[in-house]
């Protein structure tokens, strides 16, 4: 079961790797999507659309039986517009069918009851969207990192390099996945509001789940595997490019209709799709300005991002959590930011000395400093307005003509002690990215003199220039700097002169600028060699490629860096060539191997000139051998009925044999039932097994000494059935097919191990008096027990030695053994005589037992009469005068006469 649900059992499965998981189709149209910590699953409905299920992995594979966690968060911090968007959207949840009632019989099944967190979003459709606090639950997933998940800032690059197309966004997302029936308990919210409540399970994949993200990438790359149009993705959002030297309006709106259609087929409803211009994209809008010039600009307005200015202003208490999350707003996935970059560092900064590693530092009120920065930060917003916009399209890494020349591109950096600074522009200088890190307060001498020299942090800068330069795929980049020693530097390290270096630094210096050199070296000519690789082999595959250049350079991930370069070769023969055919995929030879003596594999091979018929277990590798006559049907037949009946194994279901002998034997073998699998030797599906088994017998015999052939095959097989085998884990082939640890005399005898008794089956303890019953046969006229009492002199689980006692408690009589099923214990009573009179005192309690006898407690207090007292030894003497009671005196029982 995966998920909850069963994977289909078909034998035809087409199995092959997507970047976010790994596919197995099956014949009746089932897939599934197996991913280290989620797996999806296709489901086919009535109508021929799909539907996913989908769920996550638990860690170590075992589900809990209850999370503990609050069950609901406050929300008063909500306004009452806010509150009833809140309850609006939950209801249209119920009305969906997304949020069931659970009703009062199943509360039972209820696994976790997730607190509700609602998020506030003025800027999108949905003003408050409910999600669901997942941290309890995700403590007991499996938790995987992905290589390929999605990036912003790595996105971001990539979609400004279009010029051209459409976006399209799917509507409610996570909402269209179903959720595995049996995780869906684990998300049950509470609804106050709600009459038919409050508890409601979610049946969909909720927002805040750890794997969530992958299983949308997951279901999203299958869908859109095979669409020929190259479009980008990040979560929901799809952009779909036109290329302007072969694509049209026509084809364009053709590719968008393709893409919506397969998600809806797949129960994924999208939007209407938008142009670029226009359009949101990852938080930002894309608009055209007065040149007519595509652009983008924050998607917040200016209001709404400095929501949080009248609380400064007013005096009302923010918390250090909600100013640190409002400075981060600010700067985060914006490419240009401009001044408020350096100043929302500042800003975090300032409340990061405030706060410790505690949680509870987070929720104090921020101080009076900070407030005022605050203030001063949202006055010189107003003043001068939102800085982060800037030119949409990027320029093209190189220009598509066939000498291969490259745009250039400026990157501007700057260091001092308090900060280092890169700025990435164009030719004519229109800002396409910047960059600013504060240094940080550990490498800051609180001295006159910084801690790191000047010309470190010039280095430092250079770096990061360079890293930016290359995460924007630009291999020819001009460096500008106002530090003439590293504008030395660099240009003797570019022109491979001599560099020299002195002072207490150099080994820092020194360091940098090896690694520069070997940057610089490597992305200098990473495109010119892999493109005239791939031109030198007449656009050869990437092995070709790789295998050219790896004789004259190396690099790492130079396989990665070819497949890249190669998927952007405008060659269309070269495009056809690279496209990947589907797999032919076989089924697994071993799935007929499903037991023990299942399926057995055999041949006829040769030793000393004689033949030989081998039979061998798939499974267990289990080999019986048997020497022929000569290699007619008959002589094979004889030797396999022979091999199975002796063996007490029995026939085998299916028998797996060449194209030999055993082709005239089908019939034969359907008479005892087994089906015969012919096999080829240039397929996956030959007798591998076999021939290697009948590899390893004939060197075994080989190294036996010179004896009849019959017994060295008879040794050999022995041998190598008692082995240990690597495919077995270490155990042997004659082990597997037992069930059983085979003992090969070499081990040593083991004492038999005494019997394990509980404490509790022993019922009595030495020196407890006891009644003995009789044996059966003298219990059927009289009384059941002995006349004497017993006394318990050894004990066992089972018996116990007893010797009778007199009144007066002396030994008379021999011991004796009884069982416990014997034996019952002595109860201590007075009997009632009224002849006698007891005088005892009032502070003594008396109690009658079920046959109203007289009984004392085992410690009785002293006894005091009017007249005078009784010494202790007088009341010990009374007690002893006590009789204790046959259990069967006070009563005849009623016996069944027949005569009467």
């Amino acid at each position: 079961f995966i998920a909850g649900a069963a994977v289909p059992s078909s034998s035809t499965v087409n199995r092959y790797e997507l970047e976010s998981c790994a596919v197995a189709e099956y014949s009746d149209g089932s897939v599934v999507l197996d991913a280290p910590d989620c797996v999806c699953r296709r489901l086919t409905q009535s109508d021929g659309s799909y539907r996913w299920q989908v769920g996550w992995k638990w860690l170590n594979g075992e589900a809990p039986d209850y999370i503990c966690c609050p069950e609901q968060y406050s929300i008063n911090h909500l306004s009452n517009p806010q509150r009833q968007a809140l309850f609006s959207e939950l209801d249209s949840w119920i009305e969906r069918g997304w949020l069931v009632p659970v009703r009062s019989e199943e509360l039972c099944k209820i696994r976790c009851v997730l607190p509700l967190v609602p998020v506030v979003q003025s800027h999108k459709s949905t003003a408050v969207r409910p999600t669901i606090d997942y941290t309890y639950v995700n403590r007991f997933c499996t938790i995987a990192s992905d290589p390929f998940a999605g990036n912003c800032q790595r996105e971001i690059r990539r979609w400004r390099r279009v010029a051209d197309g459409n976006v399209l966004d799917i509507s409610r997302a996570y909402p269209s996945l179903l959720l595995d029936p049996e995780q869906s308990w684990y998300q049950v919210i509470r609804l106050d509001h709600r009459s038919d409540g409050p508890y409601f399970r979610l049946c969909r994949l909720g927002f805040g789940a750890s794997s969530a993200p992958r299983i949308l990438k997951s279901v999203l790359d299958f869908c859109l595997k095979d669409e020929p149009t190259k479009n980008l993705r990040y979560f929901d959002d799809i952009l779909i490019p036109k290329e302007c030297d072969n694509r049209t309006n026509d084809a364009l709106h053709d590719g968008v209709s393709r893409v919506r259609s397969i998600l809806l087929r797949n129960s994924l409803t999208t939007k209407d799709p938008c142009p670029i211009e226009g359009s949101r994209l990852l938080g930002l809008v894309v608009y055209r300005d007065d040149d007519k010039r595509l652009c983008w600009k924050r998607r917040l307005s200016l209001d709404e991002l400095l929501h949080i200015e009248a609380k400064l202003n007013g005096g009302e208490a923010v918390s250090c959590k909600a100013f640190s999350s409002w400075v981060g707003t600010l700067s985060s996935h914006v490419p240009v930011c401009g001044w408020l970059r350096v100043a929302s560092a500042i800003g975090r900064r300032l409340i990061g000395r405030e706060c410790d590693s505690t949680k509870a530092s987070w929720f104090r009120d921020i101080p009076d400093g900070v407030r005022r920065y605050g203030r001063l930060l949202c006055k010189l917003l107003r003043a001068r307005g939102d800085p982060a916009t800037g030119p949409w399209l990027l320029p093209a890494p190189h220009n598509s003509t066939k000498t291969g020349d490259l745009t250039p591109v400026k990157v501007w950096f700057d260091a001092s002690t308090l900060a280092i600074g890169v700025v990435l522009t164009t030719s004519d200088n229109q800002v396409l990215y910047d960059y600013c890190a504060l240094t940080p307060e550990s490498s800051i001498d609180p001295g006159s003199r910084p801690s790191a020299h000047a010309n470190i942090r010039e280095l430092d800068a250079l770096l990061k220039a360079v890293e930016v330069a290359t995460e924007y795929e630009y291999t020819n980049v001009q460096l500008i700097t106002d530090s003439k020693s590293v504008y030395a530097w660099v240009s003797k390290l570019l022109l491979h002169k001599k560099i020299s270096v002195h002072g207490l630094h150099k080994p820092l210096i020194v360091r940098r600028l090896e690694l520069l050199r070997r940057l610089v070296s490597e992305f200098r000519l990473r495109l010119t060699i892999i493109i005239g690789a791939h031109e030198e082999t007449v656009h050869g595959g990437v092995l070709a490629v790789v295998g050219l250049i790896g004789r004259y350079y190396s690099w790492p991930a130079i396989r990665s860096d070819v497949e890249h370069e190669l998927r952007r070769c405008s060659n269309e023969e070269c495009e056809k060539n690279k496209a990947k055919l589907l797999p032919l995929v076989t089924s697994d030879p071993r799935r007929l191997s499903s037991g023990p003596w299942v399926t057995c594999a055999s041949d006829v091979t040769h030793i000393d000139g004689r033949p030989v018929l081998t039979l061998i277990c798939e499974y267990s590798r289990y080999a019986l051998v048997s020497l022929l006559l000569n290699e007619q049907a008959v002589s094979v037949w004889s030797a396999f009925v022979r091999m199975c009946k002796s063996s007490l194994i029995g026939y085998p279901v299916f028998l797996r044999a060449d194209r030999g002998v055993w082709s005239a034997l089908r019939g034969r073998l359907n008479t005892v039932g087994t089906t015969l699998v012919l096999t080829s030797s240039y397929r996956p599906t030959s007798n591998g097994i076999c021939e290697r088994f009948n590899a390893t017998l004939k060197t075994k015999c080989s190294v036996l000494p010179d004896s009849s052939l019959a017994v060295r095959l008879s040794r050999a097989c022995s041998a190598y059935n008692l082995a240990p085998h690597s495919a077995l884990n270490g155990a042997s082939p004659a082990e597997v097919l037992s069930g059983r640890e085979i003992r090969r005399g070499l081990e040593q005898a083991l004492p038999v191990p005494p019997p394990a008794v509980a404490e509790e089956s022993i019922k009595f303890d030495i020196g407890d008096q006891v009644w003995l019953a009789k044996p059966k046969e003298q219990r059927r006229t009289g009384a059941r027990f002995f006349d004497s009492r017993y006394v318990i002199e050894e004990v066992s689980p089972y018996a116990y030695r007893v010797r009778p006692i007199d009144e007066n408690s002396l030994p008379r009589g021999r011991q004796i053994v009884a069982a416990a099923d014997r034996l019952i214990r002595c109860r201590q009573r007075l009997p009632i005589d009224h002849e006698s009179v007891v005088s005892v005192s009032p502070s003594i309690p008396l109690y009658l037992s079920e046959d109203e006898s007289i009984v004392y407690p085992d410690e009785p207090p002293s006894i005091h009469s009017e007249d005078a007292e009784v010494s202790r030894h007088e009341a010990e003497e009374t007690i002893a005068d006590r009789v204790i009671a046959h259990p069967r005196t006070h009563r005849e029982p009623d016996r069944l006469n027949p005569s009467r």
